[in-house]
């Protein structure tokens, strides 16, 4: 995904990934809130993120190991706590509130976005800079992902997640923002080009099974 802001805005190029951790092979949901003036800095940005697993029910006699377990797969620099059990449809989830980071260098969160400096280019006349977001899964984060989902004869899968970026633009001005094969606020886009975001306008970014499978393959 690219977004673009004019060059006293930038240009920014971003692909953010989030992944659902599945304590039985079920739906897990991940969303994570970003703003657009973090992109630009060099230190690191802790921003705010939401995962969801899908469990048996939230009235079950096992929700307590249920919690514990899925307390157990963030480190300590998550700082991961539980919010809600929620039922929607008829599903039911356990929702952890976690810190990600987006980062330059170093971090240890379990979620990273690292950023990758894409220079400039000029677009009808006006100057861009282009900057690029990686998402990244700890290394240790996966393994305690799927340590847990062998106990239950399972293993991670990118058809069993979704993957989406609220994008909030506290810039001054418009930024562009370009993608293929997302869904938009709910909206399917096979190209989405250059679209403009309104000053304090979001929107809700969802990435296809490939974009996971990358997650879960660390690349």
């Amino acid at each position: 995904m690219i977004l673009l802001r004019s060059y006293k805005n930038k240009i920014l190029n971003f692909l953010y990934l989030f992944i659902f951790l599945s304590i039985s092979s079920c739906r897990t949901d991940f969303i994570v809130d970003t703003y657009t003036s973090d992109y630009f800095f060099n230190e690191n940005v802790v921003t705010t993120a939401q995962v969801a697993v899908e469990i048996p029910s939230c009235n079950s006699e096992k929700i307590e190991e249920y919690k514990s377990d899925f307390l157990l797969l963030f480190s300590k620099d998550s700082n991961a706590k539980l919010v809600d059990c929620k039922s929607e449809g008829f599903s039911d989830y356990l929702v952890a509130q976690i810190t990600a980071e987006m980062a330059t260098n170093t971090s240890n969160k379990d979620i990273v976005l690292w950023r990758k400096s894409q220079g400039s280019m000029d677009i009808d006349g006006k100057k861009y800079e282009v900057m690029g977001l990686q998402p990244d899964l700890h290394k240790d984060f996966l393994k305690r992902i799927n340590n847990l989902l062998e106990d239950n004869y399972e293993t991670l899968d990118a058809d069993d997640m979704k993957f989406m970026l609220v994008l909030n633009n506290d810039e001054r001005g418009e930024v562009l923002v370009s993608s293929n094969q997302v869904w938009v606020d709910g909206e399917p886009k096979l190209n989405y080009y250059r679209q403009p975001l309104q000053r304090r306008d979001k929107i809700t970014i969802r990435f296809n099974n490939l974009v996971n499978e990358l997650i879960i393959r660390r690349e």
